[in-house]
């Protein structure tokens, strides 16, 4: 993915404005084949596991991950 690097069997976020996916620089992800998906973004201490099964997967792990990211109150 564009704006991503690859570590430890992870997609490492490289930083604002290099991804068109929400989450801070150094953000950690992967993601199943049926949807599932999961993040660890330590700047802002939040974890995301997002479980399903669903062929096609369809994109409800990443407006899960939206939706995370929009209920932090700083």
């Amino acid at each position: 993915k564009q704006g991503y690097g690859f570590g430890l069997t992870f997609a490492v976020n490289k930083g604002p404005g290099k991804t068109a996916m929400i989450g801070s620089e150094g953000e950690y992800n992967w993601g199943g084949a049926a949807g599932t998906t999961f993040w660890i973004d330590p700047k802002e201490q939040m974890i995301g596991v997002f479980m399903i099964q669903n062929l096609p997967s369809g994109s409800h792990g990443g407006q899960f991950k939206q939706l995370a990211y929009q209920s932090i109150v700083d």
